[in-house]
């Protein structure tokens, strides 16, 4: 593991933070306007609001599932990085004498 690796890490989680909640902000939205206007409109089953309020959805159910793919990417990284130093962290670990008690100190 190397600064270039935690670095990525970081910047993984705040990018994926960010495409989910704009993602997730425009979902809400849209839907909400879309579900107003589908009960309140006048001008027939669906209006030029309504067609944005889908675009806007389906650009928000991109965004969200970016974020979510960026999420499962540091998620690997980062059990990549416990796999390749659990084999070091163990031939490190000293190993107890029969002689010895942790206990007493």
């Amino acid at each position: 593991m190397n600064r270039n690796d935690l670095e990525d890490l970081l910047d993984y989680d705040s990018s994926a933070l960010s495409f989910g909640g704009i993602g997730v902000s425009l979902i809400s939205g849209a839907a909400f306007i879309l579900i107003e206007q589908w009960f309140t409109s006048s001008d027939g089953p669906v209006n030029t609001l309504m067609k944005v309020c889908f675009g806007l959805i389906a650009i928000g159910a991109f965004l969200t599932w970016q974020g979510k793919k960026m999420h499962d990417k540091k998620r690997s990284r980062i059990e990549r990085i416990f796999r390749e130093t659990q084999e070091y962290l163990i031939a490190e670990t000293p190993t107890p004498t029969a002689g010895s008690n942790a206990a007493t100190g």
